[in-house]
């Protein structure tokens, strides 16, 4: 799994050589479902291309497991592709991305929204969804 997470920010980082994805930083800090920390967009966008790895491990991860390990697996896959499609979204909401930068989110997001209608059991999709919350509500209470 931090293969992938690593794999992702140095893809994204030779990329960002290249182009540029994002608008100058205007300030603008955003909640991520993966840090206590407010982010600004460039974090965000790193952020959430690094769990879309992430998400794609523990995609494949899930199938692979037995027993409470799979359970875990399709929890840790339903919680980041929830997550990372979360965070897409509000980077293509944000307004500070650039033209290419809007069309790797959109890329990202559909990528992300077919993950979505994957079968996953209810007992790992609600953990998967108390485990986000739980971070959301630490989070507001760190950054009110």
């Amino acid at each position: 799994m931090t293969l992938a997470h690593e794999t992702q920010h140095a893809k994204l980082s030779a990329l960002l050589d290249l182009v540029p994805l994002t608008k100058p930083d205007d300030g603008s800090r955003f909640y991520a479902p993966w840090r206590d920390d407010p982010r600004p967009v460039p974090g965000l966008l790193q952020g959430a291309y690094a769990y879309l790895g992430v998400t794609d491990f523990w995609r494949r991860q899930r199938h692979v497991e037995t027993g409470a390990a799979a359970v875990h697996a399709a929890a840790e896959f339903s919680r980041w592709c929830a997550s990372a499609l979360s965070v897409t979204r509000t980077l293509l909401d944000s307004g500070r991305l650039t033209r290419p930068g809007e069309l790797f989110a959109s890329a990202m997001a559909r990528r992300l929204e077919r993950w979505q209608d994957e079968e996953v059991s209810a007992q790992a999709r609600a953990l998967a969804r108390e485990r986000a919350e739980r971070h959301l509500a630490d989070w507001r209470e760190r950054n009110a």
